[in-house]
């Protein structure tokens, strides 16, 4: 939209692109050691986000005079959260909000855990993402407040959803808007089904089912691979179905004997998914936690009806009954239900609605000029 941004990140993996900087120290430079025993004190000490020193050193020697500075998930070994209050005091300051740590004391996703509305403290779960060993979440909690006391950023949620969360937590002081993710709706399109699959080898006498995800079938952060092979087993082994087939993205499991004939797995890919996409009947997101999932707008984009679980902002984005099912989280015998009636005669009229949906709520391009407004909103306060 011609306005000039840099990228500032964790580790770089691009290649020879001069806007993005890496902030993670190269493995063996003279900087990997003091960086990897903060990381390890973080670990063992259960205090997260302090003592990563890279991004005000590197902001400190950085003389462009920025607009805006907007944050996003920054629990990931290579941020002092302390740096806030510091930088606001120039320059406005957004922070999209991806998951719950922000108002926790350890944890992305707390899911039935309430401690976050008090100030935390004797945590049933430091194994839970980012894990901690020892129990410094009342600690981190009440630092997390007082930083966002100071700093006042503006905060943006995804999803209705977790807006409403950040309403009741330590950051309910703060501005907080909603603004949707989007998606490339020009890379993920409609496209002639058949004719993808014929050239992804799959067969094309099979309704396609399809799953996404990082490491595919195997155990995942929040997603739920055990629903999406119970509900498979209703329909083809239960049912005696044998007109359908899972495609699994993402990775290699180990399958059930009776369900490995109805499985073909692919590995994960950086680039070409969006063709998994065009070649499936209907899309399977069951999840334990979810906020705004990119993976659902994709399918939507691509013309698929999505059966998901009623967690986070997945009903947000899957209309039930329109565009797809909602079901409870578990439940085996309502997402084989609902998997079943799109294959039987739903999918094409509920697919149509999804991509007409993400096209019109969920484009890249709608996104950004909604961020646009909020920066010259803020730009001009300043």
């Amino acid at each position: 939209m011609g306005h000039q941004s840099l990228l500032v990140v964790g580790r770089k993996r691009s290649q020879g692109q001069d806007n993005v900087v890496g902030l993670v120290p190269e493995r063996f430079s003279h900087a990997w050691f003091p960086y990897q025993l903060i990381v390890e004190l973080e670990r063992r000490s259960g205090i997260q986000a302090m003592g990563y020193w890279m991004f005000k050193q590197w902001w400190g020697n950085s003389h462009k005079r920025w607009d805006i500075v907007h944050f996003h998930n920054v629990h990931s070994s290579y941020f002092d959260l302390g740096v806030l209050p510091e930088i606001a005091r120039t320059i406005p300051i957004v922070q999209t909000l991806h998951d719950c740590w922000q108002f926790t004391g350890h944890c992305a996703s707390p899911k039935e855990c309430q401690r976050w509305r008090a100030g935390c403290g004797d945590c049933p779960n430091l194994s839970a993402y980012p894990a901690i060993q020892a129990d410094r979440t009342r600690f981190n909690w009440h630092r997390k407040q007082r930083i966002y006391l100071r700093a006042k950023p503006v905060l943006v949620t995804p999803s209705e959803w977790l807006r409403s969360l950040v309403q009741q937590s330590l950051l309910k002081h703060l501005r907080c808007e909603l603004i949707h993710n989007g998606v490339d709706i020009q890379r993920f399109r409609q496209s002639d089904r058949r004719g993808v699959q014929q050239k992804l080898g799959l067969p094309v006498e099979k309704k396609v089912l399809l799953y996404v995800a990082n490491g595919g079938l195997k155990v995942a952060l929040n997603r739920d691979p055990e629903l999406a092979l119970n509900s498979l087993r209703r329909l083809v082994v239960d049912s005696g179905r044998s007109d359908v087939i899972l495609v699994a993205v993402g990775g290699q499991a180990g399958l059930p004997q009776d369900l490995a004939p109805h499985v073909i797995q692919r590995d994960f890919l950086r680039d070409g998914v969006e063709s998994y996409y065009q070649a499936a009947d209907v899309y399977l997101h069951p999840t334990r936690a979810d906020n705004f999932s990119l993976a659902i707008l994709e399918a939507m984009a691509c013309g698929l009806p999505v059966v998901t679980t009623d967690v986070g902002g997945c009903g947000e984005q899957v209309l039930d009954g329109q565009t797809g099912y909602v079901v409870s989280m578990g439940d085996v015998e309502a997402f084989a239900k609902a998997t079943a009636r799109l294959l039987d005669g739903e999918s094409e009229t509920m697919g149509k609605k999804a991509a007409e949906r993400a096209k019109a709520e969920f484009s890249l391009s709608k996104m950004a000029v909604n961020y646009l407004a909020l920066y010259q909103e803020l730009i001009a306060e300043a």
